[in-house]
């Protein structure tokens, strides 16, 4: 909400000389909480912090007026400031919502200064995770910088890295190596689709419902073809992570961490058992795609965005020599868009909150 109004409309509980009161409209209040969805006990504790008496507190739900001392004013600002911490939720383009940013009760261009919010939601990782080598680093898809000034980091995305121990060949890596690693997270998402090809060339995608190793499902994406990708939709993504209480990759997948770098390693399969019900329905070659938006997470926040692709095109024969073996077949790995990001796109946003609800902050 805007400033404090230049003249008081009532008086405050405490004296204070009228230059030094802090005066916040009827509109003001009103506008506040109804951008908090302020419950009548969110509204109890503001007039606790201001101290206002019953016939105040009547007035305060209606909306009135208050005029207080800047003592009060800062009492009530950091409570709720703190109980409504929150990331600031941006808009389509990177815009941040107006009045939503950071939990500030409002942005008010007076004195005092309403309290920060705190900085982190997700604890910082001050231990390392080491026992993974490398014996070929892959090659370099993406190499790029993120933030600015003293708080710049770096990102790298490779393929082909070979000699992850245990050994696995094909595994890709996304690395952030900079100031503040130990709050930096990874967060993917995976969705996949899987195309017969018949003996006509005609397309024939496989549904289905996928099992992960978090405890969750997500369904095939069916609207692709042996050579377009298909458009998913929220149901088709999954967190991908192997912890049902943690959305983080690095919460229970391979990855290393040093006092100043986090990386982590992805080997997909191809879905043989999808890939063979293709063959059944009369494939003679079947197309298997997954794909990986894997978003870097830095205080809470998203700085980064990397995209991973990998395509396996294989016939009935190629499928079933592939065994159990997860070297077998790495498929082709390619580097789709990556950047400097702000924010997830909705549909991940959507389907990270239905699995994690608990980390509904990251948006």
């Amino acid at each position: 909400m805007a400033g404090p109004q230049n003249q008081p409309e009532s008086q405050p509980q405490t004296g204070a000389a009228p230059q030094d009161l802090v005066n916040v409209s009827g509109d003001q209040i009103r506008q506040a909480l109804a951008q908090k969805q302020a419950t009548p006990d969110v509204v109890a504790m503001i007039a606790q912090d201001l101290q206002l008496s019953p016939g105040e507190v009547a007035r305060l739900r209606a909306g009135a007026p208050l005029t207080m001392t800047p003592a009060q004013y800062a009492s009530i600002v950091a409570g709720l400031t703190q109980a409504f911490a929150r990331p600031a939720k941006r808009a389509e383009g990177g815009a941040t919502t107006p009045a939503q940013a950071d939990g500030d009760f409002c942005s008010c261009n007076g004195s005092p200064t309403p309290t920060p919010a705190p900085t982190g939601h997700v604890p910082a990782v001050t231990s390392t995770t080491t026992g993974l080598t490398e014996t070929n680093a892959g090659t370099t898809r993406v190499d790029d910088t993120v933030g600015t000034g003293a708080a710049q980091g770096h990102v790298m995305l490779r393929t082909g890295v070979v000699g992850i121990n245990p050994t696995r060949v094909g595994s890709f890596a996304i690395s952030y190596r900079g100031p503040d690693s130990q709050n930096a997270h990874w967060l993917q998402f995976i969705w996949r689709e899987v195309i017969g090809v018949h003996a006509d060339n005609s397309s024939h995608p496989v549904a289905g419902t996928l099992q992960t190793t978090g405890a969750f499902t997500y369904e095939l994406c069916t609207s692709g073809n042996a050579t377009t990708v298909g458009t998913p939709g929220v149901n088709n993504y999954n967190t991908d992570s192997a912890d049902a209480s943690n959305p983080f990759y690095e919460a229970a997948g391979r990855n290393t961490r040093t006092a100043d770098a986090t990386t982590i390693y992805d080997q997909p399969v191809a879905n043989k058992p999808k890939m063979e019900e293709a063959v059944a329905a009369g494939a003679t070659r079947v197309v298997s795609r997954a794909h990986f938006n894997t978003f870097l997470i830095q205080n809470d926040h998203v700085t980064y965005a990397v995209q991973t692709n990998v395509e396996w095109s294989l016939t009935a024969d190629q499928i079933s020599a592939m065994g159990g073996d997860i070297n077998a077949n790495p498929g082709t790995q390619t580097a789709g868009t990556s950047g400097a990001a702000t924010a997830l796109p909705a549909l991940m946003a959507q389907r990270l909150h239905q699995q994690y609800p608990a980390f509904n902050f990251i948006s």
